[in-house]
């Protein structure tokens, strides 16, 4: 049993991990206290990266950049894309996908269910809203459940708030890896952009 009380540091701490690696060593003073969300909005594609007092629609280019003119360990050589270092990207962003849905799955108290958490949406969509916010300082994520819906004609809202370090891994992948990764996909295979946390 102590080893289970354990799980939720390993996810965290291998998410730390990642997200260092796939940051490029890209470093930020992250301070969610200043960071603007409008939980009530429902237009199509709203989420905290895109509120305007933020300005971090356009702050995962600096990544992008790294990632781009890294030398040898970066994923471009002489203005190409190198493919196979594009691919290994992707792979450990997946990976860091599995380790954030194991920290947000342990580590935020009483676990939901595992479809809900892996139906999660970051972004509001054209009939959905998402799920992931910035509140007092915190990231918290919330999942709607509908079972009493058709008895009381309202929906039932669980709010859990991330731990500091699971919140901050968790911005530095919306703000800049995930957007990276959303590039990077439809460069190498023509894929739009996903709008799951975890697909």
């Amino acid at each position: 049993m102590n080893e289970f009380r354990r799980l939720p540091e390993h996810f965290i701490s291998r998410a730390e991990v990642l997200c260092e690696k796939l940051m490029f060593g890209l470093q930020l003073d992250v301070d969610l206290s200043n960071i603007k969300d409008d939980m009530a909005s429902s237009k199509s594609g709203y989420n905290f990266v895109k509120h305007p007092e933020n300005v971090l629609d356009s702050a995962y280019l600096e990544l992008l950049l790294r990632a781009y003119t890294a030398g040898k360990d970066g994923l471009a050589k002489d203005g190409v894309w190198r493919w196979h270092s594009v691919a290994a990207y992707l792979k450990q962003v997946t990976e860091m996908e599995e380790q954030l849905a194991g920290g947000l799955y342990t580590a935020c108290g009483q676990t939901p269910r595992i479809q809900k958490l892996l139906s999660l949406e970051y972004e509001n969509g054209l009939s959905t809203s998402g799920g992931i916010y910035v509140w007092g300082g915190y990231v918290a994520y919330v999942i709607r459940h509908h079972k009493a819906k058709r008895l009381t004609n309202r929906e039932f809202y669980v709010a859990r708030f991330l731990s500091v370090r699971l919140g901050h891994v968790l911005f530095k992948y919306l703000v800049y890896i995930r957007r990276t990764a959303d590039l990077l996909h439809r460069e190498r295979f023509g894929i739009d952009e996903r709008s799951f946390l975890c697909a």
